[in-house]
């Protein structure tokens, strides 16, 4: 049961690019929409919802193991503060390096969680992001943190958002 295609040429050139002398920190974007309720397969009423079935997911022992860290977690939020039509959830997951992203694909413990995100994800978008900006931050745990994303080879054109503020709650699964 897979949520979405993935970019297999985009996918090659992240793991490959830049060497691993150069190789840094990225962060991951993810923008996520569930299904109304989880399907674990025929036979199997799980009886929650998508979002409930990513709660199970909550990989972050897996990510504390190499290095990575949850930036921002929280629920999108549309127009005049009701729900966002286009996504139900954000995260920001800032891995060590990019390689470090690509070899947490294969654990055997990582697997195991992404099961229930399989089942409950209807659509997602995962971007590999690094801020344009300095990050500025608060002892809350808000602040703003710049992204520009456009595809390889090409440049923005117009104007660029000068900064997207994390509002909303900070939030470290467990």
């Amino acid at each position: 049961m897979e949520f979405g295609t993935i970019d297999f040429a985009y996918a090659l050139h992240l793991a490959t690019r830049p060497p691993p002398e150069e190789d840094g920190p990225i962060w991951m974007v993810n923008f996520m929409r569930y299904k109304e309720r989880a399907d674990y397969g025929e036979g199997a009423d799980s009886g929650i919802s998508g979002s409930e079935a990513d709660d199970r997911y909550a990989p972050t022992e897996v990510l504390a193991d190499i290095g990575a860290d949850v930036a921002y977690f929280g629920d999108s939020v549309g127009p005049e503060g009701g729900p966002d039509p286009e996504w139900h959830r954000m995260g920001i997951v800032r891995y060590p390096t990019r390689r470090s992203f690509i070899d947490m694909q294969s654990r055997r413990d990582f697997r195991e969680k992404r099961v229930h995100k399989d089942v409950g994800m209807d659509f997602t978008v995962i971007m590999c992001s690094l801020p344009t900006g300095p990050v500025r931050g608060e002892p809350d745990g808000s602040g703003i943190v710049r992204f520009t994303a456009f595809p390889a080879g090409s440049s923005p054109s117009g104007p660029v958002a000068e900064g997207a503020a994390v509002r909303g709650r900070r939030h470290r699964r467990r």
